[in-house]
């Protein structure tokens, strides 16, 4: 059986008020996945704006001390600028961390991860290679080819039968509801649950919304596993990994 540790949304910020909170968190988040666990799984929103040096440089130990004991599996998330994770992919470490800023799969740890970044509609949009529909249907009908994609994939990976496939996403889902209590409809891009099972995965991890929060789809269990500190003032609800 393969542990698996998750967070998201650590929005790593040297400049924040949080600073302290946040170092000493993830301190004890590596402590732990040291002791127990066979992978890491971090759904987006690593860094909180475009990261500075100082940031990087806490990163980069934090993960290569989680990456002395497990694998390492990073997806991008939106608050994550382009081509600002890749570089901890190149970190040298026992174990290997996985930076995901397209879709892909990842066979790793004895389960098999489907890495689906933050969909930005534009860039979905233009996968369709569509006209005269709108933006946002294109965008819908290529996120469906890529979570098709994603499973087909898992299905011609190694030992397909044997392994739990995990979809790990940065994405907001139709009925989260965020920290205030406020449901959240709209947005750059949702997705439904009906989207998210077109993966078939056996379970989804997502990042974006910070409150821990559930759902099952067809047997499937969906979840929020929410920051693991307040980074924000009127975050009351109990945080975790």
């Amino acid at each position: 059986m393969t542990t698996i540790l998750a967070t998201s949304d650590l929005h790593i910020s040297g400049t924040s008020p949080r600073w302290p909170e946040c170092q000493r968190v993830l301190g004890w988040f590596a402590d732990l996945a040291v002791r127990e666990a066979d992978l890491v799984i971090i759904a987006g929103d690593l860094y909180d704006r475009a990261s500075t040096p100082t940031e990087r440089t806490f990163a980069a130990a934090w993960l290569t001390r989680i990456a002395s004991a497990c694998p390492v599996v990073i997806v991008r998330g939106n608050h994550d600028a382009s081509r600002d994770l890749s570089i901890l992919g190149e970190l040298r470490a026992k174990h290997p961390i996985h930076v995901a800023e397209q879709p892909e799969v990842i066979a790793v740890a004895g389960v098999v991860v489907q890495c689906l970044p933050w969909p930005r509609l534009g860039e979905l949009a233009a996968r369709a290679g569509e006209t005269g529909i709108a933006l946002e249907e294109r965008a819908r009908a290529a996120l469906g080819d890529v979570l098709r994609g994603l499973s087909a994939e898992a299905r011609d990976t190694k030992a397909w039968a044997d392994q739990t496939v995990i979809l790990a996403t940065h994405t907001l889902i139709t009925g989260a509801v965020t920290s205030h209590g406020q449901p959240l409809v709209g947005g750059e891009m949702v997705v439904g649950l009906a989207d998210l099972a077109l993966a078939g995965a056996d379970v989804v991890i997502a990042g974006h919304i910070h409150k821990p929060q559930e759902w099952e789809h067809n047997g499937v269990r969906m979840l929020y596993c929410g920051s693991p500190f307040r980074t924000a003032f009127g975050e009351h609800e109990a945080k975790s990994v």
